[in-house]
């Protein structure tokens, strides 16, 4: 399976890594390439018995970067592919751990938004579309549309915002 995310993409999903971890003090582990689902998101616990800390599941993560401004997303919306939304409601259905989308726009220097969802989430509609510009026919899929109004900026205030739920 080729990695078909380019540089830019893979550095600002980097960068967004360090920031979820700097402002949840959780460590981001990124899941295997030919997982559906980026990353874990994990707390630590202590082993009383071998005395290492041993990382837990808290969440599960899926970054996007967009190249375009945050305006484009607040006229259409976002789209994920109906596979990777699928992916991530069974991961949360069977482990009833909650997943993160989080979005960063404007290429790599924009802000993350990020949003909360869990297995009872659903989209707020369904459309047939995605990329058009590698020319890959398995690009063109069902696609989940969330309302931009369901993503906060994420930051240390907009990080409680989420984990409060008002931004659902």
């Amino acid at each position: 399976m080729p990695v078909l995310e380019s540089l830019s993409n893979q550095t600002a999903e980097e960068e967004a890594r360090k920031t979820v971890e700097r402002i949840t003090g959780f460590s981001v582990i990124k899941l295997h390439r030919f997982s559906k689902i980026d990353w874990l998101i994990c707390g630590n616990s202590l082993n009383q018995t071998t005395l290492y800390r041993e990382p837990f599941g808290v969440a599960y993560g899926e970054f996007k970067g967009r190249k375009q401004h945050e305006s484009f997303f607040k006229q259409n919306g976002f789209l994920i592919s109906m596979d990777k939304w699928e992916a991530l409601h069974v991961a949360s259905d069977s482990s009833h751990l909650p997943f993160f989308l989080f979005v960063k726009t404007n290429g790599q220097d924009g802000p993350l938004f990020a949003s909360m969802f869990n297995r009872k989430s659903v989209p707020d509609k369904v459309v047939f579309g995605g990329r058009r510009d590698r020319g890959l026919e398995t690009d063109l899929q069902p696609q989940a549309v969330l309302n931009w109004d369901r993503f906060t900026q994420f930051d240390s205030d907009g990080y409680q915002e989420i984990l409060s739920g008002q931004n659902r």
